[in-house]
Formats: structure tokens, sequence, C-alpha cells
């Protein structure tokens, strides 16, 4: 699929057989929120960076990508509960990702950071390449 078949108006995206995900057509600088997962156990992991465009920016019909920069990522947790103990993941494969028992599968991660519920608002900052790609999840201490 190309970067053109990936936008579309709300008709458009809204008809039987439509990709999955588009982006708003005739609207600049749009992405996507992914809000998930969410489930027993998953704290909401917010990510903000450094960066928000590519310089130079893509023009319609171009294949090829800007250099990549260093950015950061500023990663927050915001839903805690003062009585529980949290541990924060950093995987660098989506492979690596469990779909459960996160803490039973910790070697699948990257890094780990042991996240006090007292802390609501903890805040950490990552630097990395903007084509690097990067999973954070966030999940009790308690949890399998």
């Amino acid at each position: 699929m190309s970067f053109l078949d990936f936008q579309a108006t709300r008709h458009q995206a809204n008809k039987a057989g439509a990709a999955t995900w588009t982006l708003p057509k005739n609207v600049a600088n749009y992405g996507i929120a992914h809000l998930g997962p969410i489930g027993d156990d998953l704290v909401p992991v917010v990510l903000a960076t450094s960066v928000n465009k590519e310089v130079p920016e893509i023009q319609p019909g171009e294949g090829g990508r800007p250099a990549p920069v260093t950015m950061t990522v500023t990663v927050t947790l915001t839903e805690l509960d003062p009585s529980e103990s949290y541990v924060l993941y950093k995987y660098d494969s989506e492979g690596d990702v469990p779909n459960s028992e996160f803490n039973a599968n910790r070697a699948q991660a990257v890094a780990e950071w042991a996240v006090s519920g007292e802390e609501s608002g903890w805040s950490r900052e990552e630097e990395m390449s903007s084509d690097e790609k990067v999973f954070f999840r966030c999940v009790l201490e308690t949890a399998p």
C-alpha cells in the first residue's frame, strides 16, 4: 500500500472493505494514537517525543525517507494506585512483547524499572533514533 492509498476521507474510511487504518485526507500532520493494550494488571503508558515531524517532510509521490535523527522519548505513568507497586518494561521488537504474563516473561524485555504507585506522574526520558521501534508495558508487580 502506498502512502497515498493510506489516506482517506471519513466517508471513504467507513466504507465496507476499506483499510483498517487510514490517515485523514487533505489534512496536514496527523498521526495515530494507539490506546491499547488495556487489560487486567496493565497500566496506561503515555509516550511523548521531542521530535514531531520529519525534516524535510515527505512529499506526495516521493518514496525516500529523511535521515534518522536522535530524539527523546518521555515515558509517563499517570494512573497508578498508591497502594500498589509496578514494573515498567521496555522492548525493542514487537515480537518480544508478550501477550500476557509480562512478569513471567521479563527476560524478553531489554530494560525494566520498579515503580512505586505513590509516584503518580512518574516519568523517565529515553534517547533513541527516529528509525528505531520501542514498546513499553507497565504491569502490577504482583501480576503473573
